[in-house]
């Protein structure tokens, strides 16, 4: 799909027409995101209000932050998720609980530090089923800390 000024548009509107969506399912083509196509995206995910099933193409901080406080959603599949910053620390990491009722998460070329962090910021959420591809081998201090909790 060629993500055209016309389409982010579109994605923008989306949240603000339809606050109430419960479920959304977003995915491109391409490995080359156009410019802008994250804002939106999250412009879009940050005004939903009672989402219980998400499938979206990216994920940064503030969508993170706002759909990880829902207790409505139930599960979340995410391709390629904001990876690590460029100082080393994770849009993940944080000492706030996540996700209170999500059953279901899906990450899919996803930084392996990014996806530990996560994993450890839902220990309150009530998971039956993760499913995740790391895109690159995690680093062994990453693993000590998982396999310390």
């Amino acid at each position: 799909m060629d993500v055209t000024s016309s389409t982010l548009g579109l994605l923008t509107a989306l949240g603000v027409r339809y606050p109430d969506l419960r479920r959304f399912s977003i995915s491109i083509n391409t490995y080359d995101w156009q410019e802008g196509f994250l804002q939106c995206l999250s412009s879009l995910v940050c005004k939903l209000t009672r989402a219980e099933h998400l499938a979206l193409h990216g994920l940064d901080h503030a969508m993170l932050e706002h759909i990880g406080r829902l207790h409505t959603l139930k599960s979340l599949i995410v391709r390629r998720p904001e990876p690590l910053t460029s100082d080393g620390s994770s849009a993940a990491q944080s000492n706030d609980p996540l996700f209170p009722s999500l059953e279901y998460l899906h990450l899919d070329e996803a930084d392996a530090a990014f996806t530990i962090a996560l994993v450890q910021r839902m220990a309150r959420a009530p998971i039956t089923s993760i499913t995740t591809l790391i895109s690159a081998y995690p680093e062994s201090t990453y693993l000590v800390d998982l396999c310390a909790e």
